[in-house]
């Protein structure tokens, strides 16, 4: 069972705890775990109810090895892009859904911030796949890690950097 993230747990609060004033929240910014549009549209709901603009939501995609912030939205709120969920899982790739009952939800994460690249790559030959594909989250760039502190190469704390430079992040995208 996976655990439930902030945004869930902060939703289920919401709904049933005292009233809070959240109208002065400017930006309520997800990066670093997964983001699920169900939870978020849940935590978005319960939280209107507080004073949230629902449009204080930022998206993005993080990782401690790209110090935090690797991608950002241009604009705020949760944008879903809905892909047909068989196709997604049978051959990895999004194709837009054009049944409700076939779609599954992804959040729109935003374009790399100043200063690094993100490209989607095939794991074992490190070739960049066509928009839309799914694999593995490359990034390269200013802030990325070349390894930890006090560890040896082979000790890098699962920190993989590709020979051309990109950090191979183990993540989906």
């Amino acid at each position: 069972m996976r655990t439930p993230s902030f945004y869930a747990l902060a939703g289920r609060l919401l709904e049933s705890g005292p009233t809070l004033d959240l109208s002065s929240v400017r930006v309520a910014l997800c990066g670093g775990e997964p983001i699920d549009p169900e939870a978020i549209e849940r935590f978005l709901a319960a939280a209107a109810r507080h004073g949230l603009d629902r449009d204080a939501f930022l998206p993005a995609y993080g990782l401690a090895e790209a110090t935090l912030a690797v991608t950002m939205p241009t604009t705020r709120g949760l944008r879903i892009d809905e892909a047909d969920a068989g196709i997604l899982a049978g051959e990895h790739i999004a194709v837009p859904a054009t049944d409700r009952a076939r779609a599954r939800g992804l959040v729109r994460l935003g374009p790399a911030v100043p200063g690094l690249e993100v490209c989607v790559a095939d794991p074992p030959t490190g070739r960049a796949l066509s928009e839309r594909s799914v694999g593995e989250v490359r990034v390269r760039g200013t802030s990325v890690t070349a390894g930890c502190l006090d560890r040896g190469d082979e000790e890098s704390g699962g920190v993989r950097l590709t020979a051309d430079g990109w950090l191979a992040t183990g993540d989906l995208g």
